[in-house]
């Protein structure tokens, strides 16, 4: 919330979140059917998913700066709104739907606060926000007798990257000595990402489909608002 700024004098604050988000995926019976199979539903050659999510640290940094005999503040900050990174084994029963899941969303805020009395402070800013997505997924070659196979199986990936701009604002109310409540409000930020989608590993009357083709995909985060509450408990604990 840029209008906390003017709680603050010259500021330079750096940190991290770190994520830990578990999660395992097990087959309970998949199968598939086709001309390789003569059409007969096979069970789905892979293993379990294991953890593919691992452990993701995601830092911001934070700048504030008082204008001299002012009650204006002027700040920028840096920070990952959205993120994902899901890494599964190219081997498992799940490859056709996903094997390389990464989402980066790098947002460049800089905005400013005006205090306008004891109890009222307002804020806002620009977010010039880039987004770069990775996403990959097996093919199966249909022909593989038996059923696919690990081994018989190509490759699609998917990347492109774009910059998007939004805004956000912000407002503090002092409602006692000790409480301060706050609201902020962040925009959709909508994003054309441009870049490829190359397949690989295509065999047989298969093969001519490989190559690297100009792709453009969609991508819409949504508009964000928040609430908070600070209470001073000691000079030295809010």
């Amino acid at each position: 919330n840029p209008a906390g700024m003017t709680q603050l004098g010259n500021t330079l604050q750096f940190g991290a979140a770190l994520l830990s988000v578990p999660i395992t995926i097990d087959d309970a019976g998949s199968r598939v059917s086709t001309p390789g199979t003569l059409s007969r539903m096979v069970p789905i050659a892979g293993t379990d998913s294991g953890d593919p999510t691992g452990v993701n640290l995601v830092p911001n940094v934070y700048l504030v700066h008082r204008l001299r005999s002012s009650d204006t503040w002027l700040g920028l900050a840096v920070t990952n709104p959205f993120g994902l990174k899901i890494n599964y084994p190219t081997d498992w029963f799940g490859r056709y739907d996903s094997i390389d899941n990464e989402l980066l969303t790098l947002d460049i805020a800089p905005s400013f606060a005006y205090k306008i009395n004891d109890q009222w402070s307002v804020g806002g800013g620009l977010d010039l926000q880039y987004s770069e997505a990775t996403l990959s997924y097996a093919l199966p070659n249909p022909f593989t007798p038996h059923g696919p196979t690990p081994g018989t199986d190509a490759l699609s990936a998917l990347e492109g990257d774009d910059w998007s701009a939004g805004f956000n604002l912000g407002g503090t109310w002092q409602t006692t000595e000790t409480t301060r409540l706050g609201v902020h409000y962040r925009s959709q930020m909508q994003h054309a990402l441009e870049g490829s989608l190359a397949v690989s590993g295509l065999a047989g009357p298969l093969a001519a489909f490989n190559g690297v083709t100009n792709a453009r995909t969609g991508l819409n985060l949504p508009e964000i608002v928040s609430f908070s509450l600070a209470r001073n408990l000691s000079p030295s604990l809010t």
